[in-house]
């Protein structure tokens, strides 16, 4: 859907939906496997760490290796993180998002009698 504040006061509908997917359309394209990104480096950096497999982002407490700063922080986070985890009380299963205890809930447990989450 279109965020309102996307849309101008007496804009034109059409023109304002046109104008939010624009902003969203990705114009870098990866010839290896077709996904896109919005800027060319986004595309290298897509390129090093998921065709090239250079993982140079290594994990200071356990030397996991990563392609992207961003996987390193996320791991650093969930694994080594001093954050207070998220338990399943289904099946004890632990995560450092919510996000991911939410879809988890979702996926494993909906069949037990879970209540729906969001």
């Amino acid at each position: 859907s279109v965020p309102s504040r996307e849309l101008g006061p007496t804009a034109d509908l059409d023109a304002d939906v046109k104008l939010y997917k624009s902003k969203k359309q990705k114009r870098f394209e990866c010839d290896l496997c077709g996904s896109s990104f919005r800027s060319s480096s986004h595309l290298k950096r897509h390129k090093a760490g998921v065709h090239l497999r250079e993982k140079t982002h290594i994990c200071d407490v356990c030397g996991s290796k990563f392609g992207q700063r961003s996987h390193l922080l996320v791991h650093v986070n969930n694994v080594h993180g001093k954050c207070e985890k998220l338990e399943c009380t289904y099946c004890g299963a632990k995560f450092g998002w919510r996000t991911n205890y939410l879809r988890h809930i979702r996926r494993q447990h909906t069949e037990a009698g879970a209540p729906p989450v969001e």
